[in-house]
């Protein structure tokens, strides 16, 4: 277990010091450029809670492609409205999906 560094403020001191980082998500992409690939990986034995995988793509026009396929997940978990795999993908401002 990773232990968590002090932060230079805390937005919540009366939940008392903090000893341990909170992952939410198994993956978490955002802001990416690039194309992202997850393929044939096995995920067992997790807990997220948006999901396991956490996608959040942005409305840009240079955002290469991304690919999931082939893998396999057995006994994982999740909740507050969770999937395995959770993705945002945001529509240009202003403008109607």
């Amino acid at each position: 277990m990773f232990t968590a560094p002090t932060p230079a403020s805390d937005s919540y001191p009366s939940f008392g010091t903090k000893t341990k980082y909170q992952i939410k998500s198994l993956i978490s992409i955002v802001s990416h450029s690039n194309t992202v690939q997850i393929l044939g990986t096995t995920f067992t034995n997790n807990i997220g809670t948006k999901g396991i995988i956490y996608l959040d793509i942005k409305d840009d026009p240079s955002n290469e492609r991304v690919i999931i396929g082939g893998n396999t997940f057995t006994q994982n978990a999740g909740y507050l409205s969770s999937n395995v795999i959770f993705i945002r993908a945001r529509a240009p401002t202003g403008k109607d999906p």
